[in-house]
């Protein structure tokens, strides 16, 4: 009598399909691999360097003696770990009323697995979205003492990027890791509805304006919205070109970037993000941003094992330059 549901090549195939789906079905991660932003890096903890109050140069005379002194203060920001899980477990005896003893090849065995691996993955995504949008702080968190909370873009790009602190630095006194923001009312008419595109572009104008490095490309390329506020936008690009006589056509893009929807999105805000800034940081040892550990567990009553589904992401997300980032709040 077999002792386990599960074959090695279908933990393999079940491992290699969340991560595929995964980076499919969040396509802000999609873009951090492309841009190769994934980075392998060792530590208790993550630390990054920057240099503040540097010289902006002078001028000098023909016969003047130029004289180098240290100018500047380096600085840190520091930023823990994050880790997040959820578990699944499929009985040994449940197998056995179902009929699947000695029947390891059978339709009911494949489809009782596949269904398994199916929902657990769809119930992992959504909460490591929630996860890496909204970071510490949710409702379901770990009653482990030690457990660890993401950062979310949340707590890069907060409604008011002038108070609190990232990384252990103050954004009250450190300008260089604030974000951009606009209310929905800032508008020439004063109304979300109306005025939606106008603050889409002076939003993107605004984070184009904070490069870290002289001359590079620094526009948004996601943006990122509730339904409610996507919808707004739809509607306005929509009658603005049946107006025209235009096509209609990309009525969701802002500088051919497409608005994206995401249920993570707390409130009615509008999300402008730079790729390029962000970083996705996994501890050693870690194969893949998100994981699925499936083994057995014997259990002593029966003759068939339990399976044990354990779904895992650990990492750490940060902003490396936050001011090509920015939000529209209260866009409804």
């Amino acid at each position: 009598m077999p002792d386990t549901i599960v074959s090695d090549s279908q933990r393999n195939s079940a491992s290699k399909m969340l991560q595929e789906t995964w980076i499919a079905r969040y396509p802000w991660m999609d873009a951090l691999k492309r841009n190769n932003r994934i980075t392998t890096r060792a530590g208790d903890r993550l630390e990054l360097k920057y240099v503040v109050d540097d010289s902006e140069g002078y001028s000098f005379g023909p016969e003047s003696e130029v004289e180098a002194t240290q100018k500047g203060e380096v600085i840190s920001q520091v930023f823990d770990w994050g880790a997040h899980a959820r578990d699944d477990k499929q009985l040994g005896w449940d197998m056995e009323n179902q009929g699947a003893v000695d029947k390891l090849t059978t339709g009911t065995l494949r489809d009782i697995y596949a269904t398994r691996v199916d929902m657990g993955n769809s119930k992992f995504f959504e909460s490591v979205n929630l996860r890496l949008w909204r970071g510490a702080g949710l409702p379901y968190n770990s009653q482990d003492a030690e457990a660890l909370d993401f950062l979310g873009v949340e707590q890069f790009v907060p409604d008011d990027p002038t108070i609190g602190t990232i990384g252990e630095l103050s954004r009250v006194t450190n300008a260089f890791i604030r974000s951009k923001t606009l209310a929905g009312s800032a508008g020439e008419s004063g109304v979300w509805d109306n005025d939606c595109w106008e603050l889409l572009l002076r939003l993107n104008v605004a984070c184009s304006e904070s490069p870290r490095t002289w001359g590079e490309n620094t526009a948004p390329d996601f943006w990122f919205s509730n339904q409610a506020a996507l919808t707004d936008i739809v509607k306005l690009a929509y009658a603005q070109n049946t107006n025209i006589g235009a096509e209609v056509q990309n009525i969701n893009s802002v500088g051919g970037v497409f608005t994206i929807l995401n249920s993570a999105i707390q409130g009615n805000r509008v999300y402008a993000l730079r790729s390029d800034t962000w970083r996705y940081y996994k501890p050693p040892g870690v194969r893949s941003m998100v994981e699925l550990d499936i083994r057995s567990q014997l259990e002593k009553r029966m003759n068939l094992k339990d399976t044990i589904f354990i779904w895992k992401a650990r990492g750490c997300q940060v902003c490396e330059w936050c001011p090509q980032n920015g939000l529209i709040t209260d866009a409804a």
